[in-house]
């Protein structure tokens, strides 16, 4: 089953160009696979992201 409460989601994404400084961003998306899917449809596939969700981030492991 999918989930489909809506996260905030935090990204750095660094995009091909060779003077090109990471761009922060934070989006609302259902899960991580969304999440990226909406960054790589604004920078392209050829961006360099990290992603993370901050409640996630928190839990003990």
């Amino acid at each position: 089953m999918a989930d489909s409460v809506v996260r905030p989601y935090k990204a750095i994404v660094w995009t091909s160009e060779p003077d090109a400084v990471g761009v922060r961003r934070e989006i609302l998306a259902t899960s991580l696979d969304d999440a990226n899917a909406q960054l790589v449809a604004e920078f392209g596939e050829d961006c360099t992201m990290t992603l993370w969700n901050e409640e996630d981030a928190e839990r003990p492991r």
